[in-house]
């Protein structure tokens, strides 16, 4: 949920007295996040080779304008290297297993934003997609 849409939800909690300043609020998250949205769509533009990338991943259902960004301008290996070494780069769980025990597995390292954004696309898809919700 983003600003926006946190002050739409709010908005039915305050009294009348706050009506105009709810919308002034509203308006002025509504042009920062159209401000940051615009700002996303013309960062692949540049190159080629990124734009084909980003056009790659959004067309994965859950992965959106900043998912897509994000993990091309974060990630610029994805493409060139395999799943492995992608999932360690972006900080995959490593095991703590030695002989017969089995220890707990733990995420360490890696890219952190491109591992939330990569999360939040995989919440998107399964909320949506009822194939994945089985």
């Amino acid at each position: 949920m983003n600003h926006r849409d946190a002050l739409r939800k709010s908005s039915k909690e305050f009294g009348q007295d706050a009506a105009r300043q709810r919308k002034e609020l509203i308006a002025g998250a509504s042009r920062g996040i159209d401000r940051l949205e615009a700002a996303f769509e013309a960062l692949p533009r540049d190159d080629a080779g990124l734009r084909r990338r980003a056009e790659i991943l959004r067309s994965v259902p859950g992965c959106g304008l900043i998912t897509a960004t994000v993990v091309c301008t974060e990630l610029p290996e994805l493409g060139a290297i395999g799943q492995a070494p992608a999932a360690a780069l972006v900080g995959g769980p490593y095991d703590q297993d030695s002989g017969q025990v089995r220890g707990r597995r733990r995420i360490r390292g890696g890219m952190r934003t491109v591992r939330n954004q990569l999360y939040m696309a995989a919440l998107s898809a399964w909320s949506c997609n009822p194939e994945l919700q089985a």
